[in-house]
């Protein structure tokens, strides 16, 4: 498996509030990038990958660029297109899967699509991924990422508990990362799940959350919103957030429960790194 380099952890102002820069990953960053790097270490020589996630999403760019590294011996994307409401951050990453060589894009109404996807089941030749990109057993791949995140806190003179903020769509990275916190001696630091996914995502998490573990309902917010939210951050960190996820979690940092409040923070950047701004100027 490729081995990927160390991100930095970003403090911002003069807070102990910091940002784990997983967007800073190769093949464009974002938390997609360790996870699907472990399913394709897991194949047993397919070349054509296919997955089923939404319009513009960040697991069909992370795959589309994986695809142009020779390393990575995939010969085919099969993309399997949910539709969502369209705006101006997912048209543009639809842009860089949509002509991309060799991407076919299967599209169709949702039910439509997953009953489709479900029937077809595993197929030889082919390596499927989880709905909306999640993979078997990935979890482990967060392991060195938390390991380096607890050294760089040190490092940085936090030596007690802090809490993690991540956004919660299937709720696997999440519960990765404490995990792995757990793993690595950080029995005290907490993890903050901010909902932005559906509900099947955190309905598990819902029911039983393991110890150490909070869910966070986020502000609704309208496109305006998150332009306003997205300059106000780019402003205060030099960093562009995305609309679905890692926006929302950052707008839910005073929406901490109280014990969490007065910890050093650290939000996990988990969407692709924008270089600039995820809207029309």
């Amino acid at each position: 498996m490729i081995e990927l380099p160390e991100t930095p952890l970003q403090r911002v102002g003069a807070r102990e509030l910091f940002l784990k820069r997983e967007d800073l990953l190769p093949y464009g960053g974002g938390n997609k990038v360790p996870r699907f790097l472990h399913a394709l270490a897991q194949r047993n020589g397919e070349r054509h990958v296919a997955a089923l996630s939404d319009y513009g999403s960040h697991s069909f760019t992370v795959l589309t660029a994986m695809a142009r590294d020779p390393a990575l011996a995939i010969d085919e994307l099969e993309l399997w297109e949910l539709p969502i409401p369209p705006d101006p951050y997912h048209d543009a990453l639809a842009g860089r899967y949509a002509e991309a060589p060799n991407v076919t894009i299967r599209r169709g109404s949702t039910v439509g699509l997953v009953l489709r996807w479900v029937a077809r089941g595993r197929r030889a030749g082919v390596c499927r991924l989880g709905i909306g990109g999640t993979v078997k057993d990935a979890g482990q791949t967060y392991q060195p990422a938390v390991e380096a995140c607890g050294r760089q806190l040190l490092e940085a003179g936090v030596g007690g508990p802090a809490v993690h903020v991540l956004p919660l769509a299937s709720g696997d990275t999440a519960v990765a990362v404490l995990s792995a916190l757990r793993a690595c001696g950080r029995d005290q630091d907490q993890v903050a799940g901010v909902i932005t996914g559906p509900w099947i995502g955190h309905a598990r998490l819902s029911l039983k959350k393991p110890e150490g573990f909070h869910l966070v309902k986020p502000r609704a917010r309208s496109w305006d919103d998150y332009v306003a939210g997205a300059r106000t951050c780019h402003g205060e960190t030099g960093v562009w957030l995305d609309p679905s996820h890692t926006l929302p979690a950052w707008d839910s940092l005073d929406r901490l429960p109280a014990p969490l409040r007065d910890l050093p923070t650290v939000m996990w950047v988990t969407c692709p790194e924008l270089v600039t701004p995820p809207f029309p100027a």
